[in-house]
């Protein structure tokens, strides 16, 4: 069984997470869509803890802070052996900051609920 970031759907904001939940590097592949599920910004996530998720992406298009999306995860099912099959998981999210890193972004997101 996967372990589910999202415990709680009652999290502060993105500053006030980083100050009270543990931040976990983890590298999972990420996508991020609007509420109709339309790509905006596809990446990896560099860490995540209870209240959110920080995900490097090569786009953010049509993305503002405040804005609640969806976020796609791909995570690793260790219990599957060699084949490494994966888990999906959906999330809705709001933006909480965006930062530059180059020609990539950094996207704070924090869980508000965990879908399907």
């Amino acid at each position: 069984m996967v372990t589910d970031p999202v415990r709680r759907s009652d999290v502060g904001s993105l500053t006030n997470e980083r100050r009270t939940n543990d931040r976990f590097t983890a590298t999972y592949n990420a996508i991020v869509c609007d509420q109709d599920d339309n790509v905006l910004a596809k990446g990896q996530t560099s860490n995540i803890s209870d209240g959110g998720v920080f995900v490097v992406a090569t786009s953010r298009n049509g993305l503002a802070v405040a804005d609640k999306l969806i976020l796609h995860l791909e995570l690793p099912d260790h219990r599957s052996g060699p084949r490494c099959r994966t888990n999906h998981m959906k999330y809705l999210v709001r933006l909480g900051r965006v930062q530059s890193i180059g020609h990539l972004y950094g996207l704070g997101l924090q869980f508000l609920d965990r879908l399907e």
